[in-house]
């Protein structure tokens, strides 16, 4: 993934410190995910666990502030599990 554009939203947000956007396997169209800075390392920035469409606020600054043409899709990415898929056993994986 090819990071396009990022947006800082710390001063809004306790749970988010910035927003970045990349490439998605969708057709024209950017996936947004939220990072923290990392309070041990100067300046190191860390994936949030966050499901950034419960910040109206982030998204709303963070659409303001990306500079992209294309849709930004702000929803999770969907979470693969094996019992998602009826053809595999769970008693085979590891």
């Amino acid at each position: 993934m090819t990071v396009i554009d990022s947006v800082d939203v710390s001063d809004i947000c306790d749970d988010v410190d910035e927003v970045v956007i990349f490439d998605d396997d969708d057709v024209g169209a950017y996936r947004a995910r939220a990072f923290v800075q990392d309070d041990d390392l100067d300046h190191a920035m860390d994936e949030a666990d966050v499901d950034l469409t419960q910040y109206p606020a982030v998204i709303a600054v963070a659409r303001r502030g990306l500079d992209v043409d294309a849709p930004v899709r702000f929803d999770p990415i969907p979470f693969a599990d094996v019992s998602d898929d009826p053809g595999l056993d769970p008693s085979d994986q590891p």
